[in-house]
């Protein structure tokens, strides 16, 4: 009998298969591509270093005093 890590883990890797078969098809989408980074420990770093330029823009205009 399957406990409930074991089954959660044969998921992970059967979607992560699926995401890979419709990345190496051209046909992924971005849930493809965030379960494949999600997997491999890899963030979507356009997304971060936006936040965090965002984040330092508004220090720089807090401090600046404008």
């Amino acid at each position: 009998m399957i406990d409930e890590f074991e089954f959660a883990q044969r998921e992970r890797e059967y979607l992560l298969d699926q995401a890979l078969e419709r990345a190496e098809a051209g046909q992924a989408s971005q849930e493809d591509f965030d379960i494949i980074r999600f997997e491999c420990g890899k963030p979507r770093y356009c997304h971060s270093k936006q936040v965090l330029d965002d984040v330092f823009a508004d220090f720089d205009n807090i401090f600046r005093g404008r």
